[in-house]
């Protein structure tokens, strides 16, 4: 289990059988948690032995992602497929186009 805080956000990744969750303190009162990502522990480095520097990359861009996506207001201009900032689809990927 790793934990920190990524610019004021506290996370956890907790790693079993070969699997990783990372989650966010939703509120400090109620002590729930919301899951950010889960995979498979090779995404991190091999399944023998995590590669520390890695993961701690990984951790603090998938807690910066989902900050951006919490604060984002979606305002790019006509012809963005994405959002610049946080990433999200700006089109409904059913229509044609």
């Amino acid at each position: 289990m790793i934990s920190g805080r990524v610019d004021g956000i506290d996370f956890t990744m907790r790693e079993r059988s070969d699997t990783y969750t990372i989650t966010v303190d939703a509120s400090s009162n109620d002590g729930s948690e919301t899951v950010l990502a889960t995979g498979n522990i090779t995404d991190l480095g091999s399944a023998q032995a995590l590669d520390y520097r890695h993961t701690l990359r990984f951790i603090v861009a998938v807690v910066r992602t989902a900050r951006r996506r919490m604060t984002c207001r979606h305002r790019p201009g006509p012809g963005f497929r994405f959002c610049p900032w946080c990433g999200t689809s700006m089109i409904d990927p059913t229509l044609p186009d």
